[in-house]
């Protein structure tokens, strides 16, 4: 048995390489009283339907046998049936993969619907809420003179990481003067007639002032190294969203010296210094849902706009079509839908597709979204009744044709 990992780092995509041979899919909700009362029954039945269907795939006997005995074994190898996986501990799902000689689970928060499915690949949509919630991803960048804390957040953790070479104090600027080396940076400084904190300052030694220009070169030459460094590791490590956290004066002098392409809008004007990587997570993660929830409607919006156009389709031949060429920028898939064709090969798009599955059919609509997903695009699911044309599916293109 092999434990499936969420997110835009997890291995669940490994799902998404098997195909060809009989993949069984079982998803069962977890975590409610009446879920626990009846998990038991429910997981048997479920292997003897996945038994049936094997059956019906044209799998024999001992082929069957072969692939659902690890899965019989499975409660008596820690799979927990029972516990729930959402964030209050109540409520979620499992998920079970099995092919002939590999064993996949997954358990994650959210709602799943209780199925058994049999196919030529693994039915990978009803996990993807759950992928798509953990692999929302930020890092903050909480600006802290005379250092900074660069943080990894996502829905559920947020740690401080090192970012190789990133320089951490405004006091490794190079070639400083010797009037300027006498300077210390001081963040506690006295509260405004507002009760906000002012700007850090500096003060020398002897207790002479610096004037604001000289603050402000100092501070911008220091976010410009900082950038140097962390734009292209942020671009390198999965363009997640950046987040700058710090006081009103140091956030705009921190944007003009950005070159980060998905640096947010959104900020959190604080002193860091009093928060825990956790309280600056709950602070700024508002702001992180908003903009995957932009993401969505924009596409949606580009859906709406083209469809009818060479840019966009709902009618699955052209989307299956695309879809083998990689050629689909964002597909919406009606989450309960399915449609089958004959045979599908990952270089051959079906000329046919049916309501109700017939010997030797595939389920269309997994298949495009494996297909998208392993050529580097997003796939959404979302209710019939807000796709264009009553359509089961609609795709975006990269490019028309």
């Amino acid at each position: 048995m092999q434990r499936l990992s969420l997110g835009s780092e997890g291995n669940w995509k490994q799902l998404l390489r098997h195909e060809g041979e009989a993949c069984v899919s079982i998803y069962m909700p977890t975590g409610t009283a009446d879920a626990a009362q009846t998990a038991g029954t429910r997981f048997a039945n479920h292997v003897r339907s996945a038994a049936r269907r094997l059956l019906e795939f044209e799998v024999d006997v001992s082929g069957a046998e072969e692939i659902l005995s690890p899965v019989q074994e499975l409660p008596h190898r820690g799979l927990d049936l029972v516990s729930g996986r959402g964030s209050d501990g109540t409520g979620g799902a499992v998920g079970i993969f099995a092919r002939r000689g590999d064993v996949y689970v997954a358990d994650f928060p959210g709602d799943a619907p209780e199925e058994v499915f049999v196919d030529r690949r693994f039915r990978i949509l009803p996990l993807l809420p759950a992928a798509e919630a953990a692999a929302e991803r930020l890092h903050i960048l909480a600006l802290e003179p005379p250092g900074v804390r660069v943080i990894r957040a996502s829905r559920l953790s947020a740690e401080k990481i090192d970012v190789p070479d990133l320089p951490h104090s405004i006091e490794e600027l190079p070639q400083r003067s010797e009037d300027e080396r006498h300077l210390q940076f001081h963040t506690g400084t006295p509260q405004s007639q507002r009760g906000q904190r002012r700007a850090a300052i500096y003060h020398g030694h002897g207790g002479g002032g610096v004037d604001d220009s000289l603050q402000k070169k100092d501070l911008l030459q220091f976010f410009q190294q900082l950038d140097n460094v962390l734009a292209p590791w942020l671009h390198a490590h999965g363009q997640d969203p950046l987040v700058l956290a710090g006081t009103e004066y140091l956030l705009p002098l921190y944007r003009q010296a950005n070159h980060y392409a998905h640096l947010l809008d959104a900020e959190l004007s604080t002193d860091p210094r009093r928060r825990t990587p956790h309280e600056l997570r709950d602070a700024v993660w508002p702001h992180v849902e908003a903009e995957i929830e932009l993401q969505r409607r924009a596409d949606l919006d580009r859906l709406r706009r083209h469809v009818g156009t060479r840019a966009a389709s709902t009618l699955l031949t052209e989307i299956a079509a695309a879809a083998t060429a990689h050629r689909i920028e964002a597909l919406f898939v009606a989450p309960d839908a399915r449609r089958w064709a004959p045979r599908l090969t990952p270089n051959e798009p079906p000329r046919e597709v049916r309501l109700h599955r017939q010997a030797g059919h595939e389920e269309l609509l997994n298949w495009a979204a494996v297909r998208v997903l392993n050529g580097g695009g997003r796939v959404h699911l979302q209710d019939a009744e807000t796709l264009p044309q009553d359509a089961v599916a609609a795709a975006l293109f990269r490019y028309a044709e």
